[in-house]
């Protein structure tokens, strides 16, 4: 883009865990056309994460091609859907699949678990901004009137610590896309690793004083380099900037009112991708639940509908977000989504077939409380248990991490119908299973009652009365 310049800076930490590693971060830039790409990768730096630095440098190479690639294709009439919805899957997908290519060709490689890292991407346009991202860091966007744009939603999954990143098996899943029309120039566009935000802890925007000091400054290489060393300095963390400026604009004042403002997904709602956590188990029911979803809208869906634009409202239905005017979807593009959200492909040449192979999955799936992992029946262990209940509506086969609903237990004449109960593991000892009550209701067994929110253990011929009705578990080896 004609005035965008770009600049960068990095410091390495000197925290004792990474004090003898290299820098964990890598970033860079590249221009196509009338484009800038900016890419910035943090690689997870504690010891079983031997070649994160590789990860990272891998990781900001990759993205810089796949978008050239891309950018270099691109017309004038492509619309922002369109461009979200490419960048949402296709070249997600491209990412993720290049990067692991890179790893697997690397000298060093053992496992992909060594070369963990982040990715952050952000593409500046005369006409508009994309971003992509999963783990942590920052991308700031710094408008002429001085107010500041945070457009990747926080991810509260996380503690401090934790982040999602490139080495998850669906990693392209967890990669953030916002795509946005500029109404207004741009001062400033920056990248940021989380060595910069955690040197600003009073809140999780309080950096914003980071890049709007930058949007202001009359020698940016300098004060950018001044700024990513005090940072540092508090944080201890290896700490980089990638940013892209306009000069003239950086010379203007703010406007006389700046505000910040940021993506987050409103408070009642949560991405449906949240599904997938949990296992296997939770894919396939989510994938099961997303069918029927699919039938009830009599496949009326947006256009450019991905996974992604999928969310769970107040009362956990599923709902969309964008994705253009609706129109009929084809089986073969429902397919399509069905097999990147449960991770296994299978046939399905129509809509009934796609349902029950749904359920043939989910009725061959085992879960081997042994070893602690799933696997399908077909090369399933006999002496691994399997755990059921028996209720007024018949017997059911418990897994892992799933849920038991109302009309599992007693018949239903209402359409309603909510989990009451979830199978979990005990925190300590992953040998000891048991029933999280989740109603409002009370369970009793001989001994005891199970309040809301109590777990009852399951052992050999429990049996205990939910609702009224007596439940009998059973362990079948």
């Amino acid at each position: 883009m004609v005035g965008y310049q770009v600049a960068k800076a990095t410091v390495k930490g000197d925290k004792p865990l990474t004090a003898n590693k290299p820098n964990q971060d890598a970033c860079d830039s590249l221009t196509v056309g009338e484009f800038k790409i900016l890419a910035l990768s943090d690689g997870h730096g504690s010891e079983k994460y031997t070649f994160s630095h590789l990860g990272a440098n891998y990781a900001v190479t990759v993205a810089l091609e796949v978008f050239r690639e891309y950018l270099q294709h691109i017309s004038k009439e492509t619309t922002l859907d369109q461009i979200q919805f490419d960048i949402e899957e296709r070249l997600s997908m491209s990412l993720q699949a290049k990067w692991i290519n890179e790893i697997l060709k690397d000298p060093n490689f053992q496992s992909i678990e060594q070369f963990g890292c982040t990715l952050l991407v952000a593409i500046l346009s005369p006409e508009w901004i994309a971003t992509l991202q999963i783990g942590d860091g920052k991308i700031a966007v710094v408008y002429e009137s001085g107010d500041v744009y945070f457009p990747t939603a926080r991810d509260d999954r996380f503690s401090f610590s934790e982040t999602a990143s490139m080495i998850q098996e669906n990693a392209w899943i967890e990669m953030k896309v916002t795509v946005s029309e500029l109404n207004e120039k741009v001062r400033l566009l920056g990248l940021s690793s989380d060595g910069v935000e955690n040197a600003y802890p009073s809140g999780f925007y309080d950096d914003v004083s980071f890049y709007r000091e930058l949007a202001s400054s009359m020698a940016l290489e300098e004060t950018l380099n001044s700024l990513v060393q005090t940072a540092s300095q508090y944080s201890h963390d290896d700490t980089t900037a990638i940013v892209c400026y306009n000069d003239e604009l950086l010379k203007s004042p703010f406007a006389e009112s700046i505000h910040t403002w940021f993506e987050q997904m409103p408070m009642e709602c949560q991405p449906f991708l949240t599904s997938l956590i949990g296992g296997l188990n939770k894919r396939i029911e989510a994938a099961i639940n997303l069918e029927h979803y699919f039938q009830k809208c009599c496949d009326l869906l947006p256009r450019f509908i991905t996974l992604k634009r999928l969310f769970l409202d107040s009362e956990e239905a599923i709902n969309t977000i964008g994705g253009g005017d609706r129109l009929p979807m084809s089986s073969e593009r429902i397919l399509q989504l069905i097999q990147q959200l449960v991770g296994i492909s299978f046939m399905a040449t129509s809509r009934k077939d796609i349902k029950e192979r749904l359920i043939e999955l989910q009725r061959s799936l085992r879960y081997d409380y042994k070893q602690c992992k799933y696997i399908f029946e077909n090369g399933y262990d006999k002496v691994a248990p399997t755990v059921s209940f028996k209720g007024a509506n018949g017997t059911y086969e418990l897994f892992h991490n799933s849920y038991i609903y109302l009309h599992q237990i007693l018949p239903m004449i209402s359409s309603v119908d909510f989990p009451v109960g979830k199978v979990v593991q005990h925190p300590k000892n992953p040998r000891i299973w048991g029933i999280q009550n989740l109603s409002n209701i009370s369970w009793e067994t001989e001994r005891e009652q199970i309040f809301s929110g109590k777990t009852l253990t399951i052992k050999p011929r429990t049996n205990f009365y939910a609702f009224g009705i007596p439940i009998q578990l059973e362990i079948k080896p």
